[in-house]
């Protein structure tokens, strides 16, 4: 984890250096339920949810073009899991989860000639790094997926350098849900899949704007 927001604090330096415009992304928002599932037959399975839950973040954006932003982000919410699985008979587990997505991605402006509103689309790619534990078994751990990303929204300037942010996205993880959750809860074997996240999420926040002077 300490290696990842290092690379990605440089990164985030490195954009900066090269900018014309800067701005400061204040994230809030919520993540709606999820359910995550893996199932071989009536004695091999778990099945469960990812609740929804209060997201936060920010992102510092560099505008390589007047219309065009470069994000690095970080989003993060705590949840939990409540997980069904067989063993000797159906049994569940409500794990608890720290969820972290580190995200680069591009957005793109659409704004008229003296309007405060401006429209965006934005996608983004990156890494969800987890950590969970089991209240029951008193196990825990970390895992790192491959996270990816897509946002939409519209950004309200009552002011020349603040701005609020309304916003939609949908978030990706592939393969986050899988064995290190079942066989925490469960010593039986079988179950080699995973199952992919699917999060959408609405929110807003506020913006900073940091214009270069020469």
């Amino acid at each position: 984890m300490k290696k990842i927001a290092l690379i990605f604090s440089l990164l985030t330096v490195s954009l900066f250096a090269f900018s014309q415009e800067v701005r400061l992304n204040l994230y809030s928002g919520y993540v709606f339920d999820d359910a995550v599932d893996s199932r071989y037959d009536a004695f091999n399975y778990y099945a469960g949810t990812v609740k929804g839950a209060y997201q936060w973040g920010a992102g510092m954006e560099v505008m390589a073009a007047p219309k065009t932003g470069i994000e690095a982000s970080f989003q993060r919410m705590n949840t939990t899991m409540p997980l069904n699985y067989y063993k000797v008979g159906a049994q569940s587990t409500t794990f608890n989860l720290s969820m972290n997505q580190l995200m680069l991605g591009v957005n793109r402006y659409y704004r008229a000639d003296g309007s405060m509103a401006e429209f965006f689309t934005g996608a983004q790619v990156g890494m969800l790094v987890a950590g969970w534990k089991n209240p029951t078994s008193y196990q825990h751990g970390t895992l790192e997926k491959l996270s990816w990303g897509l946002k939409a929204g519209l950004n309200i300037w009552p002011m020349e350098n603040v701005g609020i942010k309304l916003q939609a996205q949908f978030q990706s993880t592939y393969r986050a849900i899988g064995d290190a959750f079942y066989y925490s809860s469960s010593s039986a074997s079988g179950i080699t899949t995973a199952s992919s996240l699917y999060q959408i999420g609405i929110g807003g926040g506020v913006i900073f704007r940091f214009p270069k002077t020469n």
